[in-house]
């Protein structure tokens, strides 16, 4: 999940999803075996997650409230939660629709002020 030893940078290609697995299978860990291990691996997924979210550009990322916070959404977009594979909430989205040859997109999105992107 890490760029070094330090453990102060994400991979690029490190997500949230990959995250979210390793804080399962800690919490699958037996804690009685090898306590400090699973405790140092808390540790590492606690600071991979504060990382992925202040690289994240979004504002509220994790779909808690989306008033004022310039959200778009098109239809059937559900917010689910307590799902045994996400940890937090998670979009469920359909694929788009074809009616009649129109095609209709699922889509969510939210406008971020240029300003806050990184080159």
């Amino acid at each position: 999940m890490f760029t070094s030893g330090t453990k102060n940078t994400l991979k690029i290609e490190t997500t949230d999803y990959e995250i979210d697995q390793a804080s399962i299978s800690i919490e699958c860990m037996s804690g009685e075996q090898n306590p400090q291990e699973k405790m140092m691996l808390w540790d590492e997924v606690k600071q991979a997650k504060q990382l992925s979210q202040s690289r994240n550009s979004l504002q509220n990322g994790d779909f808690g409230d989306f008033s004022g916070n310039d959200w778009t959404f098109g239809n059937d977009i559900i917010i689910g939660s307590n799902n045994p594979i996400f940890k937090g909430k998670f979009l469920q989205m359909r694929g788009a629709r074809d009616i009649y040859g129109t095609l209709f997109p699922t889509y969510i999105c939210q406008k971020i002020d240029e300003s806050k992107l990184k080159p």
